[in-house]
């Protein structure tokens, strides 16, 4: 549903995208007389710049919905990123690692689920293996906020 949302907008904004482009050359050159079924082509320098405009904004909603926990928004993202342009995705080495984690946190199970902010009650009565281990899986769970709170900034 979200990556139908975000074609659904990359559509209309290409539509405003060629109808000003196609005004601003008329200023210059008259129209050639449409042609019926064909669909109008942007030139290669404005659809390069048209499509990395698309990629950027793509990759900044994922960054963002990534930080805030919105896996699926962060993936449909990073799945428009990667249509849009895999070469500018592939400059982008946050956009490989958000990627992973997506797909990491959906073999684990943990994809779209909040953390834990708390430790389960029982916690003291749980053998010492099955703390450690649930510490150490925890421990994947800590930003950067988190942090900076614990140390007081």
């Amino acid at each position: 549903m979200a990556l139908q949302l975000a074609i659904a907008v990359a559509a209309i904004a290409a539509a405003s995208f060629l109808n000003a482009a196609d005004h601003a050359s008329h200023d210059r050159n008259p129209p050639d007389a449409p042609v019926a079924g064909e669909v109008p082509r942007l030139p290669d320098w404005m659809q390069t710049r048209f499509t990395r405009h698309l990629a950027n904004s793509a990759f900044a909603r994922m960054r963002q919905s990534y930080l805030a926990r919105d896996d699926e928004i962060a993936a449909a993202d990073g799945q428009w990123l990667m249509l849009l342009d895999p070469e500018k995705a592939e400059e982008l080495p946050q956009a490989e690692a958000i990627i992973a984690e997506l797909n990491r946190r959906k073999s684990n199970g943990t994809f779209g689920k909040k953390p834990a902010k708390k430790i389960p009650a029982g916690f003291d009565s749980w053998p010492m293996a099955q703390r450690i281990s649930f510490l150490i899986e925890s421990l994947d769970e800590i930003s950067d906020r988190d942090h900076r709170i614990a140390l007081g900034r």
